[in-house]
Order: structure tokens, then sequence, then C-alpha cells
């Protein structure tokens, strides 16, 4: 047996049922091996500190056959009883021992996995793992007589960062993934929220990753629940502690830009548009007042620069394709990709881009549009300043509370009218044309681009009774790719692509297609785009919407 081929002895471990396979684990260290290849599990579910103990089984010649690791971080449930009632609201230490748990349940994963990885004497075959870092939970006893502590604003923190080990067996990187319980498809109950500058400490420490995938619904619009206060006090989307988020993605990024991994992959949606939000609300102005332009897309320029793919949704600004000049950037620290004071000048690159595809929310990080209502002048929108009083959730119980639990009891989850009939669908020439700048700047340095999309999801929600003016004003900004929904006599949602996208196509033939129904760019943004692919085809879109019957 020992004389046989290993190629045969796979073979022969692959046919083997169950118990045959457990026999041929002693028979030789041939057989051995490939017995557990075909036996132990590849992926390891770690729900609890138990389960990190699991980990420890993959040391060793074991430690190849470990492929993924996914984290579900559970808080202990919260329990009430009629002895010992919850308070409303969290206070400022219950939110720093959730940071301990949080921060505790990584460390152990991380310490546990340099085991597996030391434990391997040849670094050649260090283990190639996933590290799947799911959405923090926590369920309750179903017995609190509100919601307060159900829907939360509060960010989780990692605390030391730089106390964990460096890990070299992570290949790719998730956060936030998984989102497993909404109310009415928007708001994030049960969830913590994690904030966006633990993403930059974990990759510090991970030097070998190659790809990031994240997902952060909780950086989301207010729901239109015009007619149910009651659901918008309770699932509101606080602004100051969404704001701190992307203030401390920004600052991260940049302050560890020596010890960040070079990344070939980069998948971020960072926020959820949905169809049913009123889009005549004020909304927060996210940028100040430390930075002049959005810190989450500067930064994500940044990361990008090395990448080979790169997919991301988010509310964004012109600075996710082009830093500012430096003179209006007081924050200059936001673009050491800029410098035209050298020789030759130090530009912003993509030297191995091939795919780019960039889905931008129709709100920008200041609380101004892209877009505005089919029959509104177009108007220079500025959202209100975050402040320190009125735009975190209270750390104590107080008087209003108590005020909203008793109408919570009295009308609980009803709401109506979750059609506003209020919507953005004409674009805002100065917004969008500073953007499309921008973006035809960025493909003149991507020398390898074979594809790159700039786009919005533009969404109407309102009542067949209630058709929101003129049809043909609507569809005069119509786009290609247009579903509308009927269910039954109602006519509630549709949704456009409104963007421009290049293609590289075969025998070097490059296309442009435009998506903006019969919107027009000005010649000096079409210019930019042609300077920066050479000749192209260029393909303009502009029909009708197809409609797709519900029962």
């Amino acid at each position: 047996m020992a004389a046989l081929p290993a190629e045969l002895l796979q073979r022969i471990v692959y046919f083997a049922d169950h118990d045959t396979r457990k026999s041929l684990l002693t028979v030789s260290h041939g057989f051995q091996t490939f017995a557990e290849e075909a036996t132990w599990p590849h992926e390891l579910d770690v729900v609890s500190d138990n389960d990190i103990g699991q980990i420890a089984r993959f040391t060793g010649r074991r430690a190849r056959l470990l492929h993924r690791v996914s984290v579900a971080i559970k808080f202990p449930e919260l329990r009430e009883t009629r002895e010992h009632w919850l308070k409303c609201r969290e206070t400022a230490a219950e939110l720093h021992a959730n940071d301990v748990f949080f921060t505790r349940r990584i460390a152990r994963v991380f310490d546990a996995l340099k085991r597996v990885e030391e434990s391997v004497l040849d670094p050649e075959t260090i283990p190639r793992i996933e590290l799947c870092i799911q959405g923090p939970v926590q369920r309750d006893n179903g017995e609190q007589p509100c919601d307060h502590r159900r829907y939360h604003s509060w960010r989780l923190h990692l605390l030391s960062p730089s106390a964990l080990p460096i890990l070299r067996c992570v290949r790719h990187l998730e956060v936030g993934v998984e989102i497993d319980d909404r109310v009415f498809g928007v708001a994030c109950r049960q969830q913590r929220p994690v904030d966006l500058s633990v993403i930059v400490s974990l990759l510090t420490k991970l030097p070998s990753c190659k790809t990031l995938e994240c997902a952060d619904d909780h950086e989301r619009m207010p729901y239109a629940f015009d007619s149910s206060p009651v659901l918008e006090h309770f699932t509101r989307p606080w602004e100051g502690p969404r704001r701190d988020s992307r203030h401390d993605f920004g600052r991260a990024v940049l302050l560890n830009l020596e010890t960040l991994p070079a990344l070939k992959g980069i998948d971020m949606r960072l926020g959820a548009f949905e169809c049913i939000v009123d889009q005549s609300k004020p909304l927060p102005d996210l940028v100040s007042p430390e930075f002049s332009h959005d810190p989450v897309s500067s930064a994500l320029r940044i990361l990008s620069q090395g990448v080979v793919d790169f997919n991301v949704c988010l509310f964004g600004d012109s600075t996710l394709f082009w830093p500012p000049s430096p003179e209006s950037q007081p924050t200059a620290m936001l673009v050491p990709d800029y410098d035209t004071t050298v020789t030759p000048p130090r530009l912003p690159s993509w030297p191995h881009l091939k795919r780019l595809k960039v889905e931008l929310l129709p709100a920008t990080p200041r609380g101004g549009w892209y877009f505005r209502g089919a029959r509104e002048e177009a108007r220079r929108e500025v959202g209100y300043r975050v402040t320190r009083d009125g735009h975190y959730p209270p750390l104590e119980d107080n008087e209003a509370d108590e005020r909203w639990d008793v109408r919570w009891d009295q009308e609980w989850a009803r709401e109506e009218n979750v059609a506003p009939n209020v919507f953005r669908i004409v674009p805002v020439a100065e917004a969008v044309e500073g953007l499309l700048e921008a973006f035809a700047r960025a493909l003149g340095r991507m020398p390898v681009l074979e594809e790159a999309e700039l786009s919005f999801k533009l969404y109407l929600y309102y009542e067949e009774s209630d058709h929101p003016g003129d049809l043909r004003e609507l569809t005069r900004y119509n786009q290609a790719d247009v579903t509308e929904i009927r269910y039954g006599t109602v006519q509630c949602n549709e949704k456009w692509t409104w963007g421009v996208k290049y293609s590289a196509l075969p025998g070097d033939s490059r296309r442009l297609e435009w998506r903006v129904g019969d919107w027009r760019p000005s010649e000096r943004v079409l210019n930019l785009f042609r300077d920066a692919v050479g000749d192209v085809e260029e393909k303009w879109f502009n029909r009708p919407s197809k409609i797709v019957e519900r029962d």
C-alpha cells in the first residue's frame, strides 16, 4: 500500500464510503492525509467561544484543510422580567461593555488562527483562509415594553487593535455581509452596526489579504413613515454615529497607509436606498466640520489604486475618482496621491484595474442631491449640520422616551402612506457634471481597463390613484434599464438606471454607453471622456419602460 502512487491513493479514498474512509485513516500516512481531506470540514462556523476551540483541530498538517472561518458575533440575549426591568436607553457603560465583548471575540479568533499558522513548519504550506465577520446581533426574550433597544445606531469599536496578532494566512476578509433581520426591508432590527474603522484595523493585521468584501446597510436614509411618527422615532438612523463612522474610516485609511495590504479586489456596499424613501426630507451633512470632501470616497480612491476589481455602492462624491486640488482641500492629508508641484506631477493612477463598477446613491454625503423632481426648479441643497445635541441617541432614559413608549403601546407598528409620491429623476447638471468630469479623468489613468460603469438607481414609489404628474413628463427622463411593477391595480415601484458605461471590445474598439434619457452632458465633459478613452463608439439609450404584471 505504501508504494502506491499518491494519485491512486486519492482516488481510492474518493470512491470509498464513510466507514471505509475511517478504516483507511490507520493504514498509512498517505491514506490518512487523503482520508482527512475527504472527511474533515473545510469551513468552520464560530457562534460561541466554545466553537473557537474547534480551530485548534486544524494545526500542523491539517492546517491546509481549513478554507473559511465564519464568525457570528451574538451578544448575550437581553432578558427583562417583572423583577428586573431594562432601561429604554443604553448607558455609556453598556456601550463600552459591548465594545469589550466585540473586541474579545475578535481577539480570540485571531489568537486561534495565529496558533494554526505557527503550527505549520513550511511557510509555503500556510493555509489560505477566508475570514468572515458577520453583522453582530443581539436578541431579546420578547418581553420588552418598547423597541429603543432593538434599533441601534451606536457603532461597535475594536479596542486596542494593535494588540491583535498579525495573520498571514487570511487571504479574504468579509465584514458585516449577512444582515438577517430587517423591518420593511430597510431598518436593521436587532443588528448592531460596526464602525467602519474596524475594517481598516483588521486589514492592518492581514498583510496577505487580497480581497475585501463589506456590507453596511446601516448607512441608510430615513424610511417614509409620514403617517406613523412612532415608527420614524424608533427606527431613526441617528446622524451623529453615522457621521463619526465615516470620518473614522477616512482617518484610519490615511493613518495606516503603510501597513495596509496590497488588495487586488474590493467589493463594498456602504448604504441602502430603497424606493420607500421620502426624497423631500432634509438630510444631514456627513462631511463637515472636519472635512471639505467626503472622507469615505477619498479613502476608497486611495485604497483602489492597486486593485484589479473595484465594485462599490455608497453615498459618495467626485473624490472617489479624482482628488480636489490641495488648495481647495483644507484637509490635505486626504490627497497624498495628488501633487502638481513636482515633476512629473504625482496624479492618481490605477495601473492594474480591469473592472470598475460604481453605484452612487442619489443623495450626496453633504446632504444634497444629484437629482431633482420633474417639475422642480434646480437649487443648491445643503444638508443640516450634525451637532452633539440632538443628533446622537440619548444615553439615559428621559420623559420623551416614556411618551413614545405609551404611543408605541397604543399604535405599535401601524404604518400608512409609505408611498409619499415625492421622488427625483432629473439630473442636477452642476452636481452630475462634476462627478462625470472626475470619472473621465480617472478613466485616463487606467491603462488596462476592460469595463467601467458609473450609475445611479432612481426609485419611484406611488399609488396608481395618485399618479405623479403627467406621464409624458416622466418618460422624458426615462432610461434604458427600467422595471415597473404592478400589484393588482396599484402601480407601486419603478427602478431606473442612470449613468455611463465604458467597455473595451474585441479588436481594440471601445464603446461608451450613455443611459441618461434625453439629458446631455456638456461638450467639455464629452471631450474629457473622448480624451481619456480615445476614439470610441458612443451609444445613447432612451427606451420606454418595461411593465411586469403581478397578480
